[in-house]
């Protein structure tokens, strides 16, 4: 680097959330940004093209580094209330590199393969923050853990490198306090169509690895024997499948129903040890967590539009901590959108069966399959 590049940045006013320093480790120069708003992260993004760090570097090069400092940005402020973004510019092994490090003091990753993963989002969004650092940058090394926090430092090589699709990626998990099993306890109701003397939903409740709870709800097209039909050789296979993860059964699902009249079904999995929710589903079914006591909802799942054995999305896999309290509520179309018609205390005091007929009895609709599966948390 030479010696013009070594300046230290000038220093904002007091209080700004941009300053300069130097590593006191390697005595590389840096410049931090002390994020704590949308603003910050504005400003940090407006004076990060003209630092000294980014001195003759292409100007392709400077916005794909701006861009991956506004992915972990926008993370910190969306997941910690913010933090800090170091930028310095290094030598490592001989090339030139620029190394972007957002540390936060939040609550940490709870599954970094999943949080690794394409269109894998805890907050409803499309999930292309992490992964989308991955595909820019060279080298990408998170640490983290529930409860600890979470470190990314992402490496560019500067001028022409090798061309690669995706970066180097470690990851170190730091021991955090096991958080409390959450007791589960879970309930289903089906109902047919009126007129109709079997349903096209069903439900499938799935004890899996780590005492982990998979939970699918399934939406046969169409009513009768012939839904019905269908529909129970969909639960078959939830219930014999080699690889019970969300994706991998949705995607068995679309198979299985190939030159039928299609489906719909919404899969979510349960970590009681992590306190983790994670949920997919692909047509006009529906995922509802709600708030405990007062039966406000917390959180809606989002299902993409699609039809199994015709048209199947990419699976859109949101994540959501739990509370010991809430209940989470998978619905077919049957059951009306806004649980309207529902006259009981949503959640209330009723176990997760009884709490599941009076879900379907009040607000199925009765020219409809309605379904409704429970899992009440504690």
């Amino acid at each position: 680097m030479s010696p013009e590049h070594r300046l230290v940045e000038a220093l904002s006013p007091p209080g700004g959330p941009i300053y300069g320093a130097k590593d006191a480790l390697t005595g590389e120069q840096q410049v931090v940004f002390r994020l704590r708003s949308e603003l910050d992260l504005q400003l940090a993004l407006s004076h990060l093209p003209r630092t000294v760090l980014l001195a003759g570097v292409a100007e392709a090069q400077r916005t794909l580094l701006c861009t991956i400092a506004a992915e972990l940005g926008s993370n910190m402020l969306k997941f910690a209330h913010g933090g800090d973004l170091r930028v310095c510019r290094c030598q490592k092994s001989g090339q030139d590199m620029i190394e972007i490090l957002s540390e936060d003091t939040g609550p940490g990753i709870a599954d970094v393969p999943a949080a690794v993963c394409e269109h894998f989002s805890t907050a409803g969004t499309l999930g292309l923050g992490l992964p989308g650092v991955i595909r820019m940058a060279d080298q990408v090394h998170i640490e983290t853990g529930p409860g600890c926090g979470t470190s990314v430092r992402a490496l560019t090589c500067l001028g022409e490198g090798p061309p690669q699709k995706r970066a180097h990626l470690t990851y170190l998990l730091r021991p955090g306090a096991k958080p409390t099993a959450l007791q589960m306890s879970c309930g289903r109701e089906t109902r047919p169509c009126l007129g109709q003397p079997i349903s096209g939903d069903a439900i499938v409740f799935r004890q899996i690895t780590s005492g982990q709870l998979l939970v699918a709800m399934i939406d046969a097209s169409g009513h009768g024997p012939r839904a019905n039909d269908l529909v129970m050789r969909l639960v078959a296979l939830v219930e014999g499948h080699p690889r019970p993860d969300i994706v991998p059964l949705l995607e068995a699902l679309h198979q299985a129903c190939r030159n039928t009249a299609g489906a719909a079904a919404g899969v979510a999995r349960i970590d009681p040890v992590a306190h983790l929710l994670r949920y997919a589903g692909v047509g006009n079914v529906r995922a509802h967590l709600l708030g405990p006591g007062s039966g406000e909802r917390a959180w809606a799942g989002v299902s993409r539009n699609g039809v199994l054995g015709d048209r199947f999305p990419t699976p859109f896999v949101q994540q959501v901590r739990l509370s010991p309290g809430q209940v989470l509520l998978l619905c077919s179309d049957g059951v009306s959108e806004s649980l309207g018609g529902f006259r009981g205390g949503l959640p209330g005091t009723s176990d997760a069966p009884a709490l599941a007929h009076q879900v379907v009895s009040q607000c199925g609709q009765a020219l409809d399959d309605a379904a409704c599966a429970v899992v009440r948390l504690a």
